[in-house]
């Protein structure tokens, strides 16, 4: 029981999500390529794309473009990214020209 029930509308646009993708059949039934998915910690479009690359031979471009969709945040850089290791904003210094 949800403490506020989902959208009817929301339920019946993931199943048919599913249902395109093939985790599921016509009676919403999970399928083998479905459970297949659902082993994979991953959004079910991703999932399907990276259990269907190897038919296409593009499976190490499927990994990178799934982990960069899949990534909060590709640009961060811990502790500001500067190796000065002060972190702040005044704590930066213009890049030596050579």
């Amino acid at each position: 029981e949800f403490p506020t029930p989902p959208d009817t509308a929301s339920l019946i646009a993931a199943f048919e999500t599913l249902h395109q993708l093939g985790a599921v059949d016509a009676s919403m039934d999970l399928t083998p390529h479905g459970r297949d998915m659902a082993r994979l910690p991953l959004d079910p479009t991703f999932a399907h794309l990276l259990l269907q690359s190897p038919r296409f031979g593009c499976t190490r471009e499927m990994l990178t473009a799934v982990a960069m969709l899949s990534a909060e945040n590709i640009f961060y850089r811990p502790g500001g990214g500067d190796g000065g290791g002060g972190g702040g904003r005044g704590s930066r210094r213009p890049p030596a020209v050579r």
